[in-house]
């Protein structure tokens, strides 16, 4: 039973080893458009962002292609209090934090 057990437990580490030698040497998965390369998306046209505080959301773009946007919103530190008193200088978006949903 013994000599059994030491066969199965060499089998698994011998094949868990061949598997991570193999999947080590292989190149990377690269789809057909890289997504870190922005220069490979079709942007088309120009639209001005949708901006609405939470919990609303702005409604969905659907299947829409690429497009550059526009988005207007003032970035602005302030001091504000926290528990206790302390404070603390935040970094509001549109006056508020946190700041607006953005829809891409």
């Amino acid at each position: 039973m013994k000599k059994r057990y030491r066969t199965v437990k060499f089998t698994l580490v011998l094949t868990a080893l061949i598997s991570v030698v193999f999947t080590s040497c292989s190149p990377p998965f690269q789809s057909e458009r890289d997504p870190a390369d922005a220069s490979l998306i079709k942007v088309s046209g120009e639209m001005k962002a949708v901006l609405t505080s939470p919990p609303y959301v702005p409604v969905s773009v659907g299947k829409r292609g690429a497009m550059k946007l526009s988005v207007d919103m003032e970035i602005v530190e302030r001091e504000g209090t926290m528990t206790n008193g302390v404070t603390y200088i935040y970094w509001t978006f549109g006056g508020t934090v946190p700041g607006s949903f953005i829809r891409t």
